[in-house]
């Protein structure tokens, strides 16, 4: 084995897998690179960036309707639920409203200032 490749689903595990004795080296981002999903940092950056994107808050809004709650450490979009229909929120969720639209993802690989796209969905 070349060593281990953190992708979206180990990525709240990564400061736990850097550190963990006997495991190869990692490929790609590190523990460091993936702090970008802390919603504050993200979003901050984007603002910085002037990126625009819906609505987001870190205490539960007044009203619920609208507004989907969302997980920082989740991926694929399978936790994310409307806050209407959730009775318990978890302290480290974050909220952010409802924009209609179009959603995707890209996978990529960067290094050295150059992007390759490898996938896509609509």
């Amino acid at each position: 084995m070349l060593g281990l490749l953190v992708t979206s689903g180990l990525e709240p595990l990564a400061s736990e897998l850097s550190s963990a004795p006997h495991l190869p080296r990692f490929i790609g981002n590190g523990a460091d690179a993936l702090a970008v999903r802390d919603p504050r940092r993200f979003f901050g950056l984007l603002d910085r960036a002037g990126i625009m994107h819906p609505e987001v808050r870190y205490a539960i809004p007044d009203n619920r309707e609208g507004w989907l709650v969302k997980r920082p450490d989740g991926c694929g979009g399978t936790h994310i639920e409307w806050l209407s229909k959730v009775d318990h929120v978890k302290n480290s969720a974050y909220f952010q409203r409802f924009s209609r639209g179009c959603s995707m993802s890209a996978l990529f690989v960067a290094a050295h200032r150059e992007v390759k796209v490898i996938g896509f969905v609509e």
